[in-house]
């Protein structure tokens, strides 16, 4: 049994779930019930009181949320090469300057209150 007290963060990456199935198994199984998510791939954040489902592809959400998010994926070409692929992806987040003017830092306190 998953703690009553799990928060449950989703990709929601269409390429790898179309149609919403997992991402929605995965929410069922904290608990939480279909109503709650509705707007699972509506391409948007979406979070509730234990879950933040990242639009419908994780990386185009934070290319849209974070000013310097692309400009660190483009730093981390040039600096990892093609390692980019297994390591950089896991970096960006860890490299953003917080800017409070941003979406996704506006998004990542509304999910830090929650948790």
């Amino acid at each position: 049994m998953i703690s009553p007290h799990s928060f449950c963060l989703l990709d929601n990456d269409a390429n790898n779930d179309g149609d919403g199935r997992k991402g929605s198994d995965g929410l069922k199984s904290i608990g939480i019930p279909d109503e709650d998510f509705k707007d699972i791939g509506t391409g948007e954040w979406n979070i509730g009181d234990r879950y933040c489902v990242f639009g419908n592809d994780f990386k185009a959400t934070m290319r849209a949320s974070f000013t310097s998010y692309e400009e660190l994926e483009e730093r981390s070409q040039d600096e990892l090469g093609s390692f980019k692929t297994y390591f950089g992806k896991n970096s960006y987040p860890k490299r953003l300057e917080v800017d409070v003017a941003d979406e996704g830092w506006q998004k990542i306190s509304e999910i830090v209150e929650k948790t």
